[in-house]
């Protein structure tokens, strides 16, 4: 059975909500620890920073996994200069990677067109070769 990790938000009323569940791979295998501070960009609200505040392990309802507790932030001028320099490092090496990706297409190209268009060697005719009988039986010829 795999391993889930659900992030729930605790609202100010005390209501709780969850906001994602993925599998622990998710996380690199690892489970966001107290006092992590969570930034995640797929909610229809934009960019939301949250802060861990307890985790539990839970077995039960046929699932095992961690039910993480956050609390929304208010974001902070640090949290969203992180914010605006991972987009920005993401777009670049997006864009390195789809560059690179390009370029190794064009050299596959390339090469297949060469293939097909360079002229092929063509071989000799096999023809008959003159057998040349052994030293033992040229001397068994001789008078």
């Amino acid at each position: 059975m795999d391993i889930e990790i659900r992030i729930y938000e605790l609202e100010q009323d005390g209501k709780m909500h969850e906001l994602s569940s993925r599998p622990a791979d998710y996380y690199g295998g690892s489970c966001p620890n107290v006092g992590d501070t969570l930034c995640t960009d797929f909610t229809a609200l934009g960019v939301c920073f949250y802060t861990v505040q307890r985790r539990y392990f839970v077995e039960g309802g046929g699932a095992i996994g961690w039910a993480v507790i956050v609390r929304r932030l208010d974001p902070a001028p640090q949290q969203l200069k992180v914010y605006e320099t991972w987009k920005e490092d993401t777009e670049f090496w997006r864009e390195i990677d789809e560059r690179e990706g390009e370029e190794k297409l064009q050299a596959l190209l390339k090469s297949v067109k060469a293939s097909e268009t360079a002229p092929t060697k063509k071989s000799k005719p096999r023809t008959a070769t003159k057998i040349r009988p052994s030293k033992r039986a040229a001397k068994a010829k001789r008078p």
